[in-house]
């Protein structure tokens, strides 16, 4: 078996999944939850200490005998992945990271997922999940099998985001700076990892991800939407979506081969905007 195949196979397959079987999960799928929420616990590229724990579901109640709310967006969910760190920027870009490698990890057997960010009610956790002084919850997976068929309300959903809809290839990914927009051809290596990272998940599917290509490096920048709701929660929720960025790319390239690395190398370039930041650089060894 080719771990890293897998894992791109994954990425490349896999969708949000908002409306589940009504059936329990395999004990050995239990088993992998409460395991990989401790494997997957650690810190991120930025090197920020993240947390996550496996709530399952009992008749549809926690732990606690109550009821997470999300607001009838979800059906059927045999559990949640609960997500956690500091309420720093970082953090919570390391936070992203961390829950798309576990996403990742799930659609490889076959189990679906969906990120939840503003769709849930974080006072219904209070006393289930105990946090650490300086800590909070930016987002939760929902966990169980796809009931192959979504619901009415998920349809429509994913039609208001345009969920399957990504922005250009120019748009999102640029040459030495900004006023540069690379063309996909002229991408070569790289050119399958910054597909991957335009194929991501993000909030809203705002995409907020801007990459300058650089020679042997990608810097890669947030390009925060302006007024999003998502980013008013008490933490700016679209450091989740840099953080699936930059596990998108560094897979992709693992699975090439590459053994590059991340290094925070701010090449001080012209920012747009300022809605524009930087976040990370990738090196890639010669």
């Amino acid at each position: 078996m080719d771990k890293k195949k897998d894992i791109l196979q994954a990425m490349e397959s896999r969708r949000s999944v908002r409306t589940f079987e009504e059936r329990d999960l395999t004990a050995e799928d239990r088993e992998y939850l409460e395991s990989l929420a401790a494997d997957v616990s650690g810190p991120g590229p930025l090197g920020n200490r993240t947390r996550l724990v496996w709530l399952p579901l009992e008749d549809s109640r926690l732990p606690d005998g109550g009821r997470l709310g999300t607001y009838g967006v979800i059906r059927g969910s045999r559990g949640y992945l609960v997500g956690i760190c500091e309420n720093t920027p970082e953090a919570v870009t390391d936070l992203g990271y961390r829950l798309e490698e576990a996403i990742i990890g799930l659609t490889a057997r076959n189990m679906g997922t969906c990120w939840l960010g503003g769709t849930f009610d974080r006072d219904s956790l209070a006393g289930v999940v105990p946090l650490l002084p300086g800590e909070i919850i930016p987002a939760i997976i929902p966990v169980g099998y796809s009931a192959g068929r979504p619901a009415l309300k998920e349809s429509a959903m994913r039609m208001l985001v345009g969920a399957d809809k990504r922005k250009a290839f120019l748009d999102l990914f640029f040459f030495k700076d900004f006023s540069s927009p690379l063309q996909e051809e002229a991408a070569g290596k790289m050119a399958h990892a910054l597909e991957m990272v335009r194929r991501g998940p993000s909030a809203s599917n705002k995409q907020p991800w801007r990459l300058v290509l650089m020679e042997d490096r990608v810097h890669f920048y947030l390009a925060m939407t302006p007024n999003y709701a998502g980013n008013r929660l008490g933490f700016e929720m679209q450091r989740l979506d840099m953080g699936i960025a930059l596990y998108h790319f560094e897979m992709t390239r693992r699975a090439q081969g590459s053994s590059g690395s991340w290094v925070p190398e701010n090449p001080g370039i012209a920012l747009p905007d300022n809605n524009t930041s930087y976040t990370l650089s990738w090196r890639e060894e010669a």
